[in-house]
């Protein structure tokens, strides 16, 4: 639990000339950084520019990816990270105490299965150059978490709507958590919510931060993939800056 990808910058607002950003990554339980992540598990590591246009960003070997990037367009650029699909399966060792193993149900044949579930996870920075008026369009993630304002709007102390997305479609009831850079406990957060039937989440910060809103869904596999796995799950984070 916690260890999925989690996207950060050194700067989030930028001014409308542009600017200067670092862009890393997070892997684990602390933030903004705990474990380093392998590059081989990334799926896609890029920025989106305002015009829809993606760079990619490079990384290898371990490490937390930091890049140095200067954006000038104004608007709203995104950093994006997505990890493949991985499938953990619960067995039963020969003491009887329950133990995780990487691979599906087929890996583990000889072996008394609890249950398996197939892994994603994702997440997003926005950083926004000049005031960014428009509200951010979804961009197609396996699951992402939009913000239904411009990030004018994005302020402490008053609701900022999000809608959840999974494979572009609304999660309705998914537990929503979040909390700023800073907030302690390390595993704990400062705030909590659910989306409605459309998908839809309020969170009200109580303070000019940057922030972290990560949710997660849980699904049943599919007839055919529940050979291999019995659950999907899958975790988007977003981090943005909420000003005063």
């Amino acid at each position: 639990m916690g260890h999925e990808v989690k996207v950060f910058a050194s700067n989030l607002h930028l001014p409308p000339e542009g600017g200067k950003t670092t862009i890393y990554l997070g892997y684990g339980h602390r933030m903004p950084i705990d474990d380093l992540l392998d590059a081989k598990s990334l799926e896609k590591y890029e920025v989106i520019l305002p015009d829809g246009t993606s760079r990619p960003i490079p990384a290898e070997g371990l490490g937390v990816h930091a890049a140095v990037m200067r954006l000038e367009t104004p608007g709203l650029h995104r950093v994006v990270a997505v990890r493949r699909r991985m499938v953990f399966t619960y067995v039963f060792e020969t003491d009887g105490n329950r133990a995780l193993k990487r691979g599906g149900k087929s890996d583990h044949a000889g072996a008394k299965v609890d249950n398996a579930t197939r892994y994603q996870d994702c997440g997003v920075a926005m950083i926004a150059c000049g005031d960014a008026a428009k509200a951010p369009l979804p961009i197609g993630l396996p699951a992402e978490i939009v913000p239904l304002a411009p990030p004018a709007e994005w302020r402490s102390g008053r609701d900022i709507q999000f809608k959840l997305l999974v494979a572009g479609k609304p999660a309705e009831f998914a537990h929503v958590v979040a909390k700023p850079m800073g907030h302690k406990p390390d595993e704990g957060w400062a705030f909590a919510t659910e989306t409605n039937r459309a998908g839809i989440a309020r969170l009200r910060a109580d303070r000019p931060a940057t922030w972290l809103i990560k949710a997660t869904v849980k699904t049943p596999a599919s007839v055919d993939d529940s050979k291999d796995f019995d659950w999907n799950s899958i975790t988007t984070s977003l981090t943005l800056e909420i000003e005063p």
